[in-house]
């Protein structure tokens, strides 16, 4: 397989313009009889792009400044 410098980098996606794709696709389709299941689908893949697009916490340390060190119990 052919790698070049650019093969390791994440893809570049803008998920605003495919979950407005997606939206318009769905609510073309919402009133075609027989399509109730593409809809709940294309749904789910809007609900899993806002999902993605949401802020999620941490329940890392941010920074090392933010560990916290505590002293060492000689028994």
């Amino acid at each position: 397989m052919f790698r070049n410098s650019r093969s390791h980098k994440a893809p570049q996606v803008d998920l605003e313009t495919v979950r407005e794709t997606i939206l318009y696709m769905r609510d073309d389709l919402r009133g075609v009889p027989g399509m109730d299941a593409v809809t709940r689908s294309l749904s789910k893949a809007i609900h899993e792009i806002d999902a993605a697009n949401r802020p999620q916490p941490s329940s890392q340390t941010s920074s090392p400044s933010t560990a916290r060190f505590f002293p060492r119990v000689i028994g």
